[in-house]
């Protein structure tokens, strides 16, 4: 974990940076992720208040650093959900997406782990035969 030592300017260069390196592909986990991206938004605050991302920015850059095995979450998600809340509607909280994610990221491994288990299945009745 990076301590942010500089001053304002080059901390807060190096923390958007950071945000942007930042990915789903970079970390252990969907909440890994969230808190990385947490984690860093909190240094942008320590920099200055006005340098903190908005809520909104936050979903943005969560959603940005997804990766492929998440396109139809992502689709689903933001048909049902307005990330900027339009027509009334509230705009999406970066930690009811991050609860989203983490549940369909618990689904892709639980349907892994399904096939797994039924092909070694498979595998196992097709020997015994």
């Amino acid at each position: 974990m990076k301590t942010y030592q500089e001053p304002g300017s080059l901390v807060f260069a190096q923390i958007v940076q950071d945000i942007r390196d930042t990915t789903l592909a970079t970390s252990e986990s969907v909440t890994d992720f969230a808190n990385k991206l947490r984690r860093l938004n909190n240094e942008a605050e320590r920099v200055g208040a006005h340098c903190k991302l908005p809520e909104t920015w936050m979903v943005q850059m969560f959603i940005r650093g997804l990766d492929e095995e998440f396109e139809s979450f992502i689709t689903s998600f933001c048909l049902s959900h307005s990330i900027v809340g339009e027509g009334g509607s509230a705009p999406v909280t970066f930690d009811l997406i991050v609860k989203k994610a983490s549940e369909h990221e618990n689904l892709v491994r639980n349907l892994a782990a399904f096939r797994a288990r039924a092909a070694a299945v498979k595998v196992t009745a097709t020997r015994q035969k």
